[in-house]
């Protein structure tokens, strides 16, 4: 029986605003875990292209109901123009 030992660091990353993404895990190359910063931003960037995009859904969710608020708005007044001018001529 062959048996290795390997020295592993292990970065955990947890409430991702993601509708793809709960947690993301990262091993770490040996003597990575001594440059924290430039990890933070590796990890960043890797997320981020790979599905950190709930934000974006957001706001085009908003904008449409933007869009249909108005479409409601100005159907309800040609609406009531039409039924004006019937009823009151």
């Amino acid at each position: 029986m062959i048996i290795r030992e390997y020295k592993k660091s292990l970065m955990v990353v947890k409430n991702i605003e993601s509708d793809i993404i709960s947690e993301a895990y990262f091993i770490l190359k040996c003597g990575a875990d001594e440059q924290e910063e430039k990890i933070s931003a590796e990890a960043e960037r890797i997320i981020r292209e790979c599905g950190g995009g709930k934000k974006k859904r957001r706001a085009a969710g908003a904008v449409l109901a933007c869009f249909c608020a108005a479409a409601g708005v100005f159907a309800l007044a040609a609406l009531g123009a039409f039924l004006y001018a019937q009823f009151m001529m």
